[in-house]
């Protein structure tokens, strides 16, 4: 059973997509806005009326601010650290202030 599913060796075409493999844009999508519609749950995103539980991280490189925006969301999901994290929201509501390091 394990051995079954998508052959990612072949080309999209010949395993039945279009396109390659999920961006990480995508992917984050699917797990936040995507997954919480499919459940129809208020969540996954930040708007009035929904729950959400998010961090703000404080970017680890300067050089971001010369990139695209999808350029910097994937460094940010790839590279940034708990020491990055500098407040985090429970249920919209702030939970933990400061950088997570210091405050364990």
């Amino acid at each position: 059973m394990l051995h079954d599913g998508v052959d990612s060796s072949l080309p999209p075409a010949r395993r039945g997509t279009k396109v390659a493999a999920l961006t990480a844009k995508n992917a984050f999508y699917l797990a936040t806005v995507g997954g919480a519609e499919s459940l129809h749950l208020k969540t996954g995103q930040i708007n009035p009326g929904y729950l959400a539980d998010f961090q703000i991280v404080q970017a680890p490189y300067p050089a971001f601010m010369q990139q695209t925006t999808d350029d910097i969301f994937e460094k940010l999901m790839y590279h940034t650290t708990k020491d990055n994290i500098t407040h985090v929201f429970v249920q919209g509501k702030l939970a933990k202030e400061g950088h997570y390091a210091t405050q364990r």
